[in-house]
């Protein structure tokens, strides 16, 4: 189990420690080390809207795309084009475009459908996100109410819900020292 000091370590804000508020846009604030969370999510439940997140992040802040997005884009380019082939082989007609190209970008299982997507999978992330902020608040110096706040107002959501967020956040990771050694 990860400690809370590593975990801490995970969402260090990149930018100045010094300054009390994070850079006013979105994009630079995920500054956070969220292409690492992002990279680890992915390893988790697979889902491509990680490494598309993790592509965006990357590129608003000028720097390279880590190396398993570009992973994910090779064997998804690589799947479209063999999908191309296999019909243009079999002289038939795709059926289903928008389900094929799902499918080659690992949106969508082959032949799947049912509960969920990729799209709510990754809304229920969310919390990881609004609590990384908090711990990056945290790691600058901030209580941990103020650090909600602030939170809250970056994000334009309200004080209980990354509040929320951040509960469920220690809940499930912070563990007390004594907890963990039964």
């Amino acid at each position: 189990m990860m400690t809370k000091r590593l975990l801490l370590e995970l969402a260090e804000i990149t930018y100045n420690q010094e300054e009390s508020t994070p850079p006013p846009d979105p994009g630079d604030a995920l500054g956070l080390e969220f292409l690492g969370l992002l990279e680890d999510l992915y390893k988790v439940d697979g889902n491509p809207l990680y490494a598309w997140a993790a592509y965006r992040i990357a590129r608003k802040k000028g720097d390279s795309v880590p190396e398993w997005v570009l992973s994910y884009f090779d064997s998804s380019s690589l799947a479209l084009f063999q999908s191309l082939k296999d019909h243009n082989d079999s002289g038939s007609d795709v059926k289903n475009p928008s389900s094929l190209i799902a499918e080659c970008l690992k949106m969508k299982g082959p032949g799947r459908s049912g509960r969920g997507n990729v799209f709510s999978s990754f809304g229920e992330a969310s919390w990881l996100f609004y609590a990384s902020l908090v711990a990056g608040y945290m790691r600058m110096g901030e209580k941990e109410y103020i650090a909600i706040e602030n939170a809250a107002e970056f994000l334009r959501v309200s004080p209980a819900t990354v509040r929320r967020a951040w509960k469920k956040f220690e809940s499930a990771y912070f563990r007390d020292e004594e907890d963990t050694s039964s």
